[in-house]
């Protein structure tokens, strides 16, 4: 039951994750598309320029929950996607750069550089993560000991006896997640941006949602290709994010003014089913309906039973930091 309880805080952490952070990947990955001149790409930044580090605070503690609450978990994804982790760090790094360093310096050929960083990783970010849902979805070659290590790629096949991180699977989740992300960020900038980049930012996003509801339904069938489980025992969860989804629409197209919400909703339905799916199990094995239960990743039930006593006030803390940190830029953020 601890275990259980622990596998879902650990999955809102990730969710507040991807919602938060989700809508400043998704600004940089629109901006080369959205932003024609130097105006729109400073006022569409301005609308994640308080919040985007914070944002990423939800990460770090995820990572923390992982460590303490499911060590083995944390040892045998660590490891395995060693390479993938590495590359993610670098991404995040030059994002961080760009977004510091673009606008020190008014010099046309040293911003436009920084965009272009801004932009591409921050759809490399969206897209990593994307592989990574991928790969726990489909699941990984499992050793003996419990433990698995994964090239980048191998043969791209999701069927193949030797998998890479990257496959045909892992590899449209990706691009499934750069849409999403870049559909919530376009939400988020009609929500916060100047009134002329706002308006721009809601006919795109209109346009974007068609697709993504499209895609819901071809990801849904070849997610049940590769790995059935997700729509066996939890098919109750598969038909209520479709009718989520339809009411997203159905909503988006009709009341814009609340489109940042359904879109956060939309993420927290996507991988909540995705967590929901994989009960009992923690870490799924590739080519199988089975795993590695969460009893065998877990820590000590008397260590998780005094975790509580501080994770929940420390939870509190960093909600009341984002709740003063949004209260106090309420309202369409201005370039200048």
């Amino acid at each position: 039951m601890l275990e259980t309880l622990w596998f879902f805080l650990l999955g809102i952490l990730f969710m507040a994750f991807v919602v938060m952070d989700g809508f400043d990947w998704g600004v940089g990955i629109v901006q080369p598309f959205l932003c024609r001149n130097a105006h729109d790409r400073q006022a569409a930044q301005a609308t994640i320029g308080p919040f985007w580090d914070g944002n990423e605070v939800w990460l770090i503690a995820a990572g923390g929950t992982l460590y303490f609450a499911f060590p083995k978990l944390y040892a045998i994804s660590f490891s395995g996607f060693y390479l993938p982790l590495m590359l993610l760090l670098w991404i995040l790094i030059l994002r961080a750069l760009a977004l510091e360093l673009g606008h020190q310096w008014e010099q046309p050929l040293w911003q436009r550089f920084w965009h272009f960083v801004f932009a591409s990783s921050s759809s490399l970010i969206a897209l990593v993560f994307g592989v990574a849902l991928g790969n726990l979805i489909r699941g990984v070659p499992l050793d003996t000991t419990g433990y698995f290590l994964l090239p980048f790629w191998t043969n791209f096949s999701p069927r193949s006896s030797e998998l890479g991180v990257f496959d045909g699977f892992t590899l449209v989740l990706g691009v499934y997640a750069v849409l999403l992300c870049a559909g919530h960020g376009l939400a988020w900038l009609e929500l916060k941006a100047e009134p002329e980049l706002a308006h721009k930012a809601g006919q795109l996003l209109t346009r974007i949602w068609a697709i993504v509801l499209v895609c819901d339904g071809l990801i849904a069938g070849f997610t049940y290709w590769i790995q059935p489980r997700f729509f066996g025992a939890n098919q109750w969860v598969s038909v209520l994010l479709g009718l989520g989804a339809l009411t997203a629409w159905v909503v988006m197209r009709w009341l814009p003014h609340q489109r940042f919400l359904l879109s956060c909703l939309h993420l927290v339905g996507l991988l909540l089913a995705c967590f929901c799916a994989m009960l009992p199990f923690g870490l799924l094995e590739a080519g199988s309906a089975s795993g590695i239960r969460l009893q065998d990743l877990a820590a000590p039930s008397g260590q998780l039973k005094l975790a509580l006593f501080w994770w929940v006030p420390a939870l509190g803390l960093v909600c009341g930091y984002f709740v003063f940190v949004h209260k106090k830029f309420w309202g369409r953020i201005l370039s200048h």
